[in-house]
């Protein structure tokens, strides 16, 4: 009994999280798709949206796209860095199976770009945030129009988003952000701020449980925690400190976790 209550226990979901830092203009982009399969016979067939968007300006690349494939998310990646004559340095994306490919890697390669991913069930938020505004937009358009063709007005919508739209993050529009303010706005981005990483919640060695990410584990967890027993491989002093885990016999759960995502435990299971 007291067992099915420590795993059956609420998982916190939202707390504060160690924020990404972008260093200048096309350093880090983030990347999703934006599904629109309930309008694809008016559209042509197509199904998706591939938004991507600068982390830093803001500044939003969007284009249709049929299937969510390896070779479909390639040519629109490549449409985008090749339309847009920009290269970011990092690609945030998911672990979804149209990013982890070899032909998305290979042109990742090919451009010199880093990939790297959120491991637990959260996406960008930045690139959910984006998701939702043009999905907004797109339906804003429909109501006007009285019709679900978003192919036609993808390009308009993503004009006024960066043309019109003013961030309150960057006091300004996307299409306005270059090298010449780049120090300006970075300072709006990240003001300075006294550095509190606050007190180690855990130790190394520590036994944990881990939220039973689906992502990770599959869809067989329906408890919120994991029955089996994790250990604190290793203490990140970040704002706020970070933990990486690892099982009975040593091997590393990917992905870094926060103290929320953590609990503890005595009974060795």
């Amino acid at each position: 009994m007291e067992e099915a209550k420590v795993l059956h226990r609420k998982v916190v979901r939202k707390f504060k999280k160690r924020r990404i830092v972008n260093k200048e203009f096309d350093d880090i982009w983030a990347a999703d798709l934006l599904i629109m399969n309930q309008y694809s016979r008016q559209n042509k067939g197509y199904n998706y949206i591939f938004n991507v968007i600068d982390t830093f300006s803001k500044y939003l690349f969007a284009t249709p796209s049929k299937k969510k494939t390896g070779k479909e998310v390639v040519e629109a990646f490549l449409k985008i860095l090749k339309t847009s004559k920009r290269c970011p340095t990092k690609l945030h994306v998911d672990r979804g199976k149209e990013f982890v490919n070899k032909d998305f890697q290979k042109v990742l390669n090919k451009y010199g770009i880093t990939m790297y991913h959120t491991f637990n069930e959260e996406k960008s938020a930045i690139a959910e945030r984006v998701n939702r505004t043009v999905n907004e937009k797109l339906k804003l358009q429909f109501e006007i129009a009285k019709k679900f063709r978003w192919i036609d007005v993808l390009k308009d919508v993503v004009c006024e988003y960066n043309e019109k739209d003013i961030h309150r993050s960057i006091g300004t529009t996307p299409s306005n952000v270059s090298k010449k303010n780049e120090a300006e706005i970075r300072e709006k981005l990240f003001p300075l701020e006294d550095f509190n990483m606050g007190k180690k919640a855990f130790t190394v060695c520590q036994p944990v449980r881990i939220p039973c990410m689906k992502k990770l584990f599959g869809n067989k967890y329906r408890r919120n925690w994991t029955k089996e027993i994790f250990y604190i491989s290793k203490i990140f002093h970040t704002d706020p400190i970070r933990y990486s885990v690892e099982d009975s016999i040593g091997e590393p759960i990917y992905g870094h976790f926060y103290k929320e995502e953590l609990q503890k435990t005595s009974t060795i299971t």
